[in-house]
């Protein structure tokens, strides 16, 4: 025997479903965006330096490097507000553009690319070629965390 369909049955089932709240959509739209405008800046900039490179003793593009640099900024920025940036901002900042600006995985990247090319001169062979490609990528781990100390600092100098 099928049972009659009431009101309460609807009810409950959208008690379990919640339907995506209008703040809900906002917030996604923000990180959205902010990974719009962080793709675009690193694309550009990424274009800008397959047109003109620097040095090739560099383990990684200038613009990686740059890109990792300024976002740590800002992102340690972020961090150091608090409160005074709002939680949407620090969505469209934060998470969306310096999530899409930056990238740990390109640098680990050029790291084995590094080690993995040949030799520029006999004398340094594999090894050397590891234990630099490894100290570059130490010092801008290095340098990055104290960008976004210096950052998180200027946040916090910031606030009203």
């Amino acid at each position: 025997m099928e049972s009659a369909h009431t009101d309460s049955d609807d009810q409950s089932h959208s008690r379990r479903t919640p339907a995506l709240s209008r703040a809900r959509l906002a917030d996604i739209a923000c990180v959205f965006l902010g990974g719009m405008i962080g793709t675009l800046v690193r694309a550009s900039l990424d274009h800008i330096a397959a047109a003109h490179p620097a040095s090739s003793a560099l383990v990684l593009a200038w613009s990686t490097i740059a890109c990792n640099l300024a976002g740590a900024l800002i992102l340690g920025f972020c961090a150091g507000s608090g409160r005074w940036l709002s939680a949407r901002v620090n969505l469209l900042i934060g998470t969306g553009m310096c999530g899409a600006l930056t990238t740990y995985s390109t640098m680990m990247l050029g790291a084995v690319t590094f080690v993995h090319s040949p030799p520029l001169d006999t004398t340094t062979g594999a090894m050397g070629r590891i234990l630099a490609g490894s100290a570059i990528t130490l010092g801008l781990l290095v340098l990055g965390v104290g960008v976004a100390a210096a950052g998180w600092w200027l946040g916090k100098k910031a606030r009203p």
